[in-house]
């Protein structure tokens, strides 16, 4: 493995960890803290699909819609779970 691929695993190992402590502490929080941080990964994301939109090469059929809506759904109970 490479120095770069071994950093970039540690690093995500790292992050993942601190959002699972992050998330733990804030469990009486509950579906408040859910939102929050689905809020803001909407509004950091935004920029980015507005461009794909516009740019990207997207073809939207009801097949990806049901896909887009079932994984958010996974990752509500996901995240409420947690």
């Amino acid at each position: 493995m490479s120095p770069l691929s071994l950093a970039l695993v540690v690093l995500a190992a790292f992050i993942h960890a601190t959002w699972n402590l992050l998330s733990k502490r804030a469990a009486d929080a509950g579906p408040t803290f859910v939102f929050a941080y689905n809020l803001f990964a909407c509004i950091i994301y935004l920029p980015w699909m507005i461009w794909l939109l516009i740019y990207g090469d997207l073809t939207w059929s009801f097949p990806a819609l049901g896909c887009l809506v079932l994984s958010a759904a996974i990752h509500l109970a996901y995240s409420l779970c947690l």
